[in-house]
């Protein structure tokens, strides 16, 4: 699916039904409180679990750091390529 509209355009939107959805899951349509849910769960999930430490094919571990660094890099990179 292809979408000529930035998402940033829905930012206001979003921000507007998540504080919403927090002071009452009921006060919003229910693909939102669904979407919410979701991101909840995952948000809560990744601040549980620890990274697990990675090793490269050169041998050498990669930090929990250098992980959140590199996703970050590809994170910056994705969104470059879909401005």
């Amino acid at each position: 699916m292809a979408s000529h509209i930035s998402p940033r355009l829905n930012a206001d939107l979003l921000d507007e039904n998540y504080a919403k959805w927090t002071d009452d899951p009921s006060s919003v349509d229910e693909i939102w409180a669904a979407y919410f849910e979701g991101f909840e769960l995952g948000s809560t999930q990744s601040k549980k679990a620890p990274l697990p430490s990675k090793t490269e094919s050169s041998g050498t571990t990669i930090t929990e750091e250098q992980l959140t660094f590199r996703g970050k890099v590809v994170s910056v990179v994705y969104n470059y390529r879909v401005l």
